[in-house]
């Protein structure tokens, strides 16, 4: 079979285009493997991905998605991605998207928010705090260590954070101590590290496979108007 130029391009925004409704549609429930690369468990069971697999691995209320040595992408929902680097862990304690809920256990868990539906909540505890995010952004957990209390980076976004009854807000730039003794304090948005480094490409990918998502509709509706026109 011969494929020219224009097929090649047809066929790569078909491919970028699938690859989103995909992602999409295996997000009805919180708690969708979207991606996993290297040492990765769940209920201290090895999780594996062959190439192509489907359908993609759903936890369950309780389960325990762990890294020792890799990296994985979790869908919280439509729109909303959980991105962690080894050693890390987090429960998966509620599926639900009316009321998802994701306790950070270990290490850093970094979560973007692009387009949440309007009916979905997530909660997500960390240390002694429950965080409530609703708004687009970029999120930072870090479970408590060696003595230093679990903390969440706002990156963009806004968060509504909750601890004995007490309620507070926390806004763009701001890092917060999820402790008995809140506080908040600035932090350098320009910081990264791998973790970083890795969602925004990740992110990047997502972006480009929406554009490409956007063409392929842009180039089907031509094609139907032309078509309408010759008649």
């Amino acid at each position: 079979m011969v494929v020219n130029k224009a097929g090649r391009v047809v066929l790569v925004v078909l491919c970028g285009g699938m690859a989103l409704a995909q992602q999409r549609t295996i997000s009805a429930r919180a708690g969708t493997i979207n991606f996993q690369q290297g040492a990765v468990s769940v209920d201290n069971q090895r999780v594996r991905f062959p190439y192509g697999y489907h359908p993609p691995f759903q936890m369950k209320n309780g389960q325990v998605l762990r890294i020792e040595n890799g990296r994985v992408e979790l869908l919280l929902g439509a729109g909303v991605y959980l991105r962690m680097l080894g050693p890390s862990a987090i429960r998966m304690q509620e599926t639900q998207l009316a009321d998802a809920r994701v306790f950070v256990e270990e290490g850093s868990a970094l979560i973007e928010i692009a387009g949440m539906n309007n009916d979905a909540r997530l909660r997500v505890i960390c240390g002694d705090g429950t965080t409530e995010l609703k708004r687009n952004g970029w999120y930072r957990f870090e479970a408590p260590s060696e003595g230093m209390p679990a903390r969440l980076r706002i990156y963009s976004g806004d968060a509504t954070i909750e601890h004995d009854g007490r309620i507070m807000k926390g806004t763009a730039g701001q890092s917060v101590t999820l402790s008995a003794r809140s506080e908040t304090a600035k932090f350098d948005l320009k910081e990264s590290d791998a973790l970083q480094a890795w969602a925004s490409r990740r992110s990047q990918r997502r972006i480009q496979s929406e554009q490409r998502l956007a063409e392929m509709r842009a180039m089907e509706r031509a094609k139907r108007r032309a078509e309408i026109e010759d008649r």
